[in-house]
């Protein structure tokens, strides 16, 4: 049996798109030599776009593997190397925006 559940970032393709559509306006509008250097900025958010956009858990018999993106970061966990799991009840702004923090309430 296998378990899968992906989680969209819209936060960071609204922010991060936004900030593409700035720059590229910003790039429109400048010389070459603020273009060159902002169509580099643009192409690194854009991966970063592409690499971090969701994020997604498998469970199945053998292991547990975790994606980000289109999968090229991905950890594969064995369910035999796992020895215990808890649940933990984050604070409203660590859920918010993504920060997981080893001092989580409990």
């Amino acid at each position: 049996m296998t378990h899968r559940h992906t989680q969209i970032g819209w936060a960071m393709i609204v922010i991060l798109g936004g900030i593409i559509a700035f720059l590229a306006w910003a790039a429109s509008r400048s010389g070459w030599i603020g273009s060159v250097v902002v169509a580099a900025v643009i192409g690194l958010l854009t991966i970063c776009l592409i690499l971090f956009v969701s994020q997604t858990v498998i469970v199945d018999d053998e292991r547990v593997e975790l994606r980000m993106g289109p999968g090229i970061i991905r950890r594969r966990v064995p369910l035999a190397d796992i020895e215990e799991v808890e649940q933990l009840r984050l604070q409203w702004w660590a859920v918010a925006y993504g920060i997981r923090m080893s001092l989580a309430t409990r």
